[in-house]
């Protein structure tokens, strides 16, 4: 187990990422998958995504050797961060609005620590919304030429989430996405 603040204290990090740590919402927890890719293998997982069966889909892709990350698909997609998609576009790097945080496989330096700071040099804590961890994430993971995992055995929902809704069946998803509680029925 590895403490998030040791980890960060131990690290020498770019002074062009300091204000993104020090004052955005996420800032912390970008920056420690940062710093855990430049030593490890990294799967990183939201806390409400949930693992239904063996996540064959990413065992594959760790197992392979693949240096290509990984993530889950949202097929509505998500709204981006103005200001990180305009850097982004001045650096060159797309963004996919169909990236989803809440499950990521990174290779060992699979991101571009000169990218990631490039990304975030003139960024200012009035920047910040919800969207900047989400939009710089897919930015450095697109980058990587990162995949999406098979919408087929990984589908992230909102089905029953709600009191009021049907139960989300289940049959052969490898792992699910679930924002707030979880109304999930397994067959």
């Amino acid at each position: 187990m590895v403490s998030l603040s040791d980890l960060i204290r131990e690290k020498t990090i770019d002074a062009r990422l300091l204000p993104f740590l020090k004052h955005s919402r996420f800032g912390m927890k970008l920056i420690a998958v940062n710093i855990l890719q430049q030593k490890y293998n990294v799967l990183y997982s939201d806390s409400d995504v949930l693992a239904l069966n063996s996540p064959e889909d990413i065992i594959s892709n760790m197992c392979s050797g693949s240096k290509t990350p990984a993530f889950l698909y949202d097929e509505i997609g998500y709204p981006v961060d103005a200001w990180i998609k305009k850097r982004a576009s001045e650096v060159q790097v797309e963004i996919n609005a169909n990236f989803n945080a809440g499950l990521v496989w990174l290779p060992r330096n699979a991101i571009s620590q000169s990218l990631f700071a490039s990304l975030l040099e003139k960024w200012d804590p009035k920047f910040d919304t919800y969207q900047t961890e989400q939009t710089l994430f897919s930015a450095l993971v697109s980058s990587a030429n990162g995949i999406s995992l098979p919408v087929k055995t990984n589908v992230l929902s909102w089905q029953g989430v709600w009191f009021y809704e049907m139960i989300f069946r289940v049959q052969e998803f490898k792992q699910d996405t679930m924002l707030g509680q979880l109304g999930i029925e397994c067959i």
